[in-house]
């Protein structure tokens, strides 16, 4: 196998990788809507932030916060709207007028920079060099911000794991054999040609832009999919295929980014050794 066939297999497979990254990706965002995770995570996060019970319940029921919540519309009712979503996101800005706005208030209706500071301080917030009550709300925004990072971190993590679980259920359904894979690449000019051809079109476009367009790409180069050499029928091609099918989930859950990245440069790669040969030629 020549530096060019190597180049086009490789290729190849990072584009199925790809591919199919995408549906856990799509799935996996359906998931994450359905069980409000984003929402549950934030929720955690302001447990750890607002300590006291009855301030964080304060907290969640102003209308500024209510407000944040995401609607969602019945699909069997037409317009008809289902009970919102959690808040799943808090602006830094809202945050910090929240909180303010549950800070005891003055005879004016204002809240008094003591209390502001009084506030901050309660938080590890250091108030020196606070001495207007904008700069207060700054310093409550940029700590929130700060906070916001570690929930967003946790927010990563949980979905990464529902990822691996779904690039597994993916790889089982699709039957996305990585040997048997490799092998017909291999062995099919004709079926890297197409991929070569859809990876073109795929970098000339936004990652991501149509999933059926790139699944119906696999299909057209006759990529092994969907069980298509049915079952194997000894103990030592069930082993081959359960490792074709441990590297294929192992590569997926690395997610589409990944995958569209190292598309990229393998590409260019490939290019610069087309031009190199043709330059000797």
């Amino acid at each position: 196998m020549n530096l060019s066939t190597v180049l086009e297999v490789t290729i190849g497979m990072i584009v199925v990788y790809y591919v199919l990254s995408l549906i856990v990706a799509a799935i996996n965002s359906q998931i994450l809507l359905y069980t409000e995770q984003r929402a549950k995570d934030l929720k955690a996060g302001l447990k750890e932030l607002l300590t006291d019970d009855k301030k964080r319940k304060e907290f969640w029921d102003s209308a500024l916060i209510k407000n944040l919540a995401e609607k969602r519309v019945s699909f069997f009712k037409g317009a008809e709207f289902l009970p919102t979503l959690g808040v799943s996101s808090i602006p830094p800005a809202t945050f910090a007028k929240a909180v303010i706005g549950m800070m005891p208030q003055d005879a004016t209706g204002e809240v008094s920079l003591a209390e502001m500071k009084k506030t901050l301080q309660s938080y590890g917030i250091p108030t020196s060099g606070i001495d207007q009550a904008e700069q207060a709300s700054k310093a409550l925004e940029s700590w929130f911000d700060d906070k916001m990072m570690s929930i967003s971190s946790l927010f990563r993590q949980h979905a990464k794991r529902i990822a691996i679980f779904v690039a597994l259920v993916v790889t089982l359904v699709v039957g996305a054999d990585s040997i048997e894979i490799f092998n017909t690449l291999s062995d099919m000019p004709a079926a890297r040609a197409a991929l070569a051809l859809k990876t073109n079109q795929m970098l000339a476009e936004e990652p991501e832009a149509d999933v059926e367009s790139l699944v119906a790409g696999l299909e057209m180069a006759a990529v092994p999919l969907l069980w298509q050499g049915g079952l194997p029928n000894t103990a030592e091609a069930w082993a081959l295929k359960t490792l074709g099918l441990l590297i294929t989930w192992a590569a997926i859950a690395q997610g589409s980014a990944f995958w569209y990245q190292i598309l990229g440069k393998v590409r260019s790669v490939a290019t610069s050794a087309s031009s190199s040969s043709s330059g000797t030629n």
